[in-house]
């Protein structure tokens, strides 16, 4: 049985062949083919997913507040390269909190269109209002809106560059602090304007000591900064105290700020300027009363041209300076936004002034 049993086997073994080698060649290839073609089909597949997402992009063009209906109208555009989806239950978020919303327009939004979100409850925000807009797929823009007063049934919501209202307890939104014989402190004050945080610049009692909070901003030829402003003590001294908005070049050159002058007997708000060779001031053609530890709302405004530069400035929603055809720009775009006080008066006293509830924008603003 043993003999036979292995007979069988040597004849199976014997039985069997080789696989040519021109057929093991054709094999190799067409394995590699395959497997070639099976990387390219995940590799493309991965590549266009990935162009998709990446192609993504959106911006708030704008927002408003239908009276009628009292919804937040947030205006949603397209600017990528690929199709964007919303979901109304986790697409709009208002200062971090998550909202729903009602979608007008296409959804899913092809590139370059528009839709409108609505949110109900706009009279229960609280403005200056921080948006953020999030796709399915995670794209997403922010923006701040300031709301402003109504036509025709629509109240429409300006874009804010910056805001600061120094509650997160430092100083840490601006680009730039500058200490020169002084210090720009963030406190925590029972008296600030509104919160429980303000701004402290304490300046030194030598000429040209100064302090200074900087943002650096799009580069711009037309800007709006204010502030609530609050001296705690007023200078007895003939001069000018620069206090509050001032514009900056990219080239770190003051252009426009806020003045407040003194000549003994009244005070006037002002804007000072430079216009080579020298600097030059603009003083309200009345007087103005002010008084110590009394919060003043200061907007100033600068358009930049060689020949139709304007100046504005209001104080508490009163326009003090409007001066037109100017030449503001020997140093080209505004850059940068700052809130500064700076001495130009030799009185030896160190005067306290505050500062809360700061905003650039590009449209104006006016006091609550």
């Amino acid at each position: 049985m043993r003999t036979k049993s292995k007979t069988a086997e040597t004849r199976i073994k014997r039985s069997l062949r080789g696989i040519s080698p021109v057929i093991s060649v054709l094999l190799m290839i067409a394995i590699a083919v395959a497997a070639s073609l099976v990387a390219y089909a995940w590799v493309m597949g991965y590549l266009d997913f990935t162009t998709s997402k990446t192609g993504q992009a959106i911006i708030v063009q704008s927002s408003a507040i239908d009276t009628s209906s009292n919804d937040l109208l947030v205006y949603v555009q397209n600017v990528g390269s690929s199709t964007v989806e919303f979901s109304p239950t986790a697409c709009v978020y208002i200062d971090n909190e998550l909202k729903v919303c009602s979608i007008s327009g296409d959804n899913p939004l092809d590139k370059g269109k528009t839709a409108t979100l609505a949110i109900a409850g706009a009279d229960t925000l609280s403005y200056p209002i921080k948006l953020k807009v999030v796709t399915i797929s995670g794209t997403s823009t922010e923006r701040y809106a300031w709301k402003l007063s109504s036509v025709d049934g629509i109240a429409p919501l300006e874009t804010l560059i910056f805001y600061d209202d120094f509650e997160s307890g430092n100083s840490d939104k601006w680009t730039q602090k500058i200490e020169n014989g002084g210090t720009f402190t963030v406190e925590s004050a029972a008296d600030a304007y509104q919160g429980t945080y303000l701004a402290k610049a304490t300046v030194g009692s030598n000429l040209d000591d100064y302090v200074s909070l900087r943002k650096t901003v799009t580069s711009t030829d037309n800007l709006y900064i204010s502030v609530y402003m609050r001296f705690d003590s007023l200078y007895s001294a003939e001069g000018y105290v620069i206090a509050g908005p001032m514009f900056r070049n990219s080239g770190a050159s003051s252009m426009a700020m806020s003045i407040l002058s003194f000549d003994g007997a009244t005070r006037k708000w002002g804007v000072r300027y430079w216009d080579s060779p020298v600097w030059k001031n603009i003083l309200e053609s009345g007087t103005s009363t002010v008084e110590a530890g009394k919060w003043y709302f200061v907007e100033m405004q600068v358009i930049i041209s060689d020949t139709n530069g304007e100046l504005h400035l209001w104080v508490d929603g009163v326009e003090k300076i409007s001066a037109s055809g100017l030449d503001t720009n020997d140093y080209g775009s505004i850059n940068t936004a700052a809130i500064s006080v700076y001495i130009d008066y030799a009185e030896g006293v160190d005067r306290p002034i505050c500062f809360d509830y700061v905003s650039v924008s590009d449209a104006y603003i006016g006091p609550e």
